[in-house]
């Protein structure tokens, strides 16, 4: 038995199975969590490493060769990129699309602990993380306490805040900043060490050896073992002191005759300011599998709880992403209602009946409920992309129920069925026709789920929830259309609210007009044919020249500041240009607050050197947010002494999808003749329009003290150049040689020498070292002492030195900056060896863009298979696929007419806006193979005609409600519909300017097709 029969004759069951899917739609729905985005594997893991106050050069060749040497051979690995500045190491490794990332970190860690003993000593361990779009924190705020300053506010952030954020449900890691840490310094004399005959190492061993317990056994008494315990821990700044050491020749000399111990704070590493005042931050990072509105929503609820408890306690979220989230799908939401409301005004003047309306309508709710079920089970979440795909896939839910409704009436009106009769076989008669639409829609999605990038990664969850709206859509069109046709009067005149009247005669104008139209086009097929294929040509070149971008910009009204100042820069200087930025950005009065952070930072970036500023807008602002940092570019230009880059801040976790900057990398073997290269690049690259900012990985050199050992003499004295290190970072930074406990905390017993102990090269040259056989020699008896300057960052590619030269855009497209800047440097010579390749965002979004082009090319491809098993017949899917084109001189138009540039989302559009437009056609061609059948001697072009006349209400009905359901999205200026607007706006014009042509272009060529079969 057929659904349609089933419907009709059960339909009890019928609706209780509705009902089924009602329930556990909705109950899936209320299972599905909330993001901004889909969860994407990033396929990338770093290596960081700190060796401090160790120049970049050196960091180079001593640790980031070697790591990237142990981690090319693991399986998987596509590109190695390394910065090497001084202090730190970092090596980003990028693996294929695909890659078990948890196997691919265990196999990093593995080969960099086989390489590790080839590590300088003082260097810290490697550390593998993977990343991810948790990575960043999902919110951060400022806390306060009544009554306390920064230092006993963090001391009671540590005791009774800390904690319990961590232990919230779904928390990662919870950083403390902006005060400092209370420490015990050691502050050794170097003239009374040196009469004790006493090196740096002497006083950390012993401070080390003996703050600690030891279990000692143990012994029975009373019938009980018991466990001895030797006590030896300081337990006050008493015991460091009297701490003991042990000279050459058996003195002993306590800690207290060589230096002085001080209970004091750590030289601040950190600040962090709100609207210029001090403060202390607090920054939340997500699991990798957590629900970030559930993260922030609980890490709220906490905070609150803390508060009630102690109201002297008080925090300020300074940015957190639920909200953004949450915004941004009750656009998507509010924008798919609007859409549904809108196509069933659409159905009720083309139908003049509100039942009716109502019988189609009906379907969408139901269809898009089912929906949830399939994507619950199919693990997706509520995100703008996966609810975006059902906003605009919203007015394409009824088109099964119009082309059925419409045949079943067909059946009563025309042939003079009973109702029953006409549900079953008027739904019957178009169930090939339907189906095929529905396959044709789906099919061009398939592609996508077998793309392998970042972006088609993203886009697979929009996939996903149209095709399964589509298949929900088709389910319930033929359990409950013949259901309730059966039990509802026929669409004639005497059914029609007379309000409908009006619309009803204005249709049938144009139904009229249509038909006139029609035979005049068929009469001159040949010179209108040559018409629309001349406009399709100058559509692609229009398209050629419109400019691509890789996803549109989103407005959050938030805005990053990152300032880096030459490595080595003390964190007071930073701090002070930080504070110069401040001033005026303060001047501004559309920003809500302005939160900074110096010396603080993520992995990818922190250090004395480096500072932030995020900066929320007000959103009663006038201005975008592009706009407004666009200005802000401009005010801070002049600031010297920091790179100041300024950018809009994605709420979204996609900030590495930005279009607002392109980046180039370039190697040589030949290193000065490759800087002097990009150099000149740079040049050409500032004079283009549209770039606002232009900045390369060479463009920060420092002075940097080296001590260049000679081997020879060093080893007379037994001494080694990673000795010789040693003891010159202990003068200049000290080492921690153990922990002071106190009331369950922790502090750090750091050994220094005196300040500015060696604050001159004269003196570095003149500073005395213990060797090993007890001897004392100066610096300069082993080694040349000289100021040099080098680069403060290294940049490796795949294990070759690279330079990269990266620009900011302002009201241009990427691809647009690259043909120009391709174009500019023409005429710089370019050395031998010098390669350039495609960075960043550019990469990413020539290789989606590619990628998207195949599948659009296999789209159509599995298309025309689908349609010539439909109607067997291998001529016919051709005329179908004339559609494509036809849709494609819309696209152009509505791109230039919403002055947007071709997006990766924008191909996705034009992708589903294939699958959508040769439903119409195929509406067209299926009846006009029937009347053919049923009249095979008539006359071809009555055919059409009649086929067009015909059909031209369920065609306009399924478009109309389409296009209806894409318009809010496409003038929405809602916050978060950014992301998914260039696919409506796609969508409306391919399929509204497709449509119109399809009535026209469909018929005439099916005639010429027909009559080349006759001959």
């Amino acid at each position: 038995m057929k659904l349609s029969e089933l419907s009709v004759k059960r339909p009890v069951a019928v609706t209780m199975v509705i009902l089924i899917f009602m329930v556990i739609g909705l109950y899936s729905l209320s299972m599905l969590p909330m993001e901004s985005m889909p969860d994407m594997d990033l396929s990338m893991a770093i290596v960081n490493t700190t060796y401090s106050n160790v120049g970049a050069e050196e960091i180079e060749n001593l640790v980031t060769k070697k790591i990237e040497g142990a981690i090319s051979s693991v399986s998987g690995v596509d590109n190695i990129t390394s910065q090497s500045s001084q202090g730190s190491s970092l090596v980003m490794v990028q693996f294929d699309t695909g890659t078990d990332m948890n196997q691919a970190v265990s196999d990093m860690t593995n080969s960099i602990e086989m390489i590790k003993s080839t590590l300088p000593d003082d260097c810290n361990d490697p550390m593998v993380i993977k990343m991810d779009t948790n990575i960043m924190p999902v919110a951060m705020m400022s806390v306060s306490h009544e009554g306390y300053d920064l230092v006993q506010t963090k001391k009671y952030i540590e005791d009774n805040v800390l904690d319990k954020l961590e232990s919230t449900a779904g928390v990662a890691s919870v950083s403390v900043s902006g005060a400092t840490d209370r420490i015990i310094e050691v502050r050794l004399n170097p003239t009374k060490m040196a009469g004790y005959s006493l090196g740096f190492n002497d006083v950390i061993t012993a401070i080390a050896t003996q703050n600690n317990n030891f279990a000692s056994g143990n012994i029975s008494a009373s019938s009980k073992d018991l466990t001895i315990r030797t006590i030896g821990e300081f337990q006050d700044l008493r015991d460091i002191e009297n701490a003991t050491v042990s000279t050459a020749t058996g003195q002993i000399v306590h800690v207290s005759d060589i230096a002085e111990v001080v209970d004091t704070f750590d030289e601040d590493s950190s600040y962090a300011r709100l609207n210029g005042e001090n403060a202390i931050s607090i920054s939340i990072s997500a699991e990798s599998d957590a629900n970030t509105v559930d993260v922030v929503d609980s890490v709220t609820k906490t905070l609150d709880n803390l508060h009630a408890q102690n109201p002297k306690f008080t925090y300020n979220m300074t940015m957190e992403q639920a909200s953004y989230i949450k915004n941004s799908i009750h656009s998507v939401a509010s924008n798919a209602v609007v859409g549904a409301l809108l196509a069933i005004i659409i159905l009720l003047i083309f139908l003049g009946s509100v039942r009716t309306a109502l019988v189609i309508g009906i379907t969408m709710p139901i269809s898009i409920i089912t929906t949830f079920i399939g994507m619950y089970f199919a693990g997706m979440t509520l995100n703008t992309v996966s609810l975006g795909g059902l906003a605009l896939g919203v007015g394409m839910l009824v088109d099964c129920s119009v082309v059925v409704i419409e045949n079943i009436f067909r059946w009563r009106d025309d042939l003079g069925k009973d109702p029953r009769t006409a549900a079953v076989s008027g739904a019957n008669e178009v169930t090939g026709a339907v189906v095929a639409s529905v396959l044709t829609t789906c099919i061009v999605y398939v592609p996508i789920l077998f793309i392998d990038n970042m972006v088609a990664v993203m886009f697979k969850q929009l996939s996903f929830a149209i095709i399964f709206s589509q298949v929900a859509s088709l389910l319930v069109t033929f359990l409950i259309i013949p259901m309730l046709s059966a039990r509802i009067p026929a669409m004639n005149d005497a059914n029609k609210h007379k309000i409908f009247i009006p619309f009803e005669k204005m249709l049938d104008k144009l139904y009229v007009i249509y038909e006139k139209t029609l035979r005049t086009v068929l009469k001159k097929r040949k010179r209108f044919l040559l018409s629309v294929v001349g406009v399709f040509v100058i559509s692609l070149i229009v398209l050629a020249n419109i400019g691509m971008s890789l996803m549109p910009e989103t407005d959050a009204g938030s805005i990053s500041v990152s300032i880096s100042t030459p490595d080595g820069t003390e964190l007071e200087e930073t701090d002070k240009i930080t504070k110069k930025i401040e001033d005026i950005l303060m001047q501004r009065d559309d920003i809500e607050t302005i939160f900074s952070s110096v010396g603080g930072g993520s992995i990818l970036q922190s250090g004395s050197n480096s500072s932030s500023i995020t900066i929320t807008l007000l959103d009663s602002r006038k201005k975008s947010t592009n706009d407004i940092c666009q200005e802000m570019r401009d005010a801070l230009k002049n600031i010297s002494g920091a790179t100041i880059e300024v950018e809009a801040s994605s709420q979204s976790g996609m900030s590495q999808m930005s279009s607002d900057s392109v980046q180039w990398q370039f190697s040589a073997n030949d290193e000065d003749a490759l800087i002097e290269y990009v150099n000149e690049c740079e040049k050409k690259l500032k004079t283009l329009e549209g770039v606002s900012e232009t900045s390369t990985s060479v463009d920060d050199t420092s002075s940097e003290v080296r001590i260049n050992v000679d081997s020879d003499k060093a080893a007379r004295y037994g001494m080694t150049a990673q000795q010789i290190s040693a003891y010159v970072r202990y003068a200049t930074t000290g080492a921690t040689a153990s922990t002071y406990k106190e009331k369950g905390s922790e502090y750090d017993i750091n050994v220094v020498y005196p300040d500015k102990y060696l604050e001159t090269t004269s003196a570095l040259k003149n500073f005395q070292m213990k060797t090993p056989t007890g001897q004392w020699i100066a610096l300069s008896d082993i080694a040349s002492v000289t100021v040099e300057k080098g680069s403060t960052t290294l940049t490796r590619i795949d294990q070759k030195r690279t330079v990269t030269l990266e620009a900011k855009l302002y009201g241009t497209d990427m691809s647009t900056i690259n043909t120009q800047f391709n174009e500019a440097i023409k005429d710089i010579p370019k050395p031998d060896g010098v390669s350039q390749e495609t960075s960043g965002t550019l990469e990413i979004m020539m290789d989606a863009m590619q990628s998207l082009l195949i599948a659009i090319i296999l789209g159509i491809v599995l298309m025309y298979f689908v349609m010539a098993a439909q109607f067997e017949n291998t001529k016919q899917p051709v005329i179908i696929l004339m559609t494509v084109p036809l849709s494609i001189i819309g696209v152009v138009l509505s791109l230039v007419l919403s002055r947007s540039t071709l997006s990766v989302v924008g191909c996705i559009g034009i992708l589903m806006l294939i699958g959508i437009i040769v439903n119409n056609a195929i509406v067209l061609i299926e009846f006009i193979n029937t009347l053919k059948t049923e009249d095979p001697n008539g006359n071809i072009f009555e055919h059409v005609i009649i086929a067009g006349k015909t059909r031209m209400r369920p065609v306009l009905m399924t478009s109309l409600t389409s296009i209806l359901g894409y318009l809010p999205m496409a003038i929405s200026t809602a916050e978060g519909s950014e992301t998914m607007k260039p696919l409506a706006v796609v969508l409306l014009g391919g399929l509204l300017v497709g449509t119109l042509l399809t009535l026209f272009v469909i018929p005439t060529v099916y005639t010429i097709f027909d009559k080349r079969e006759q001959k």
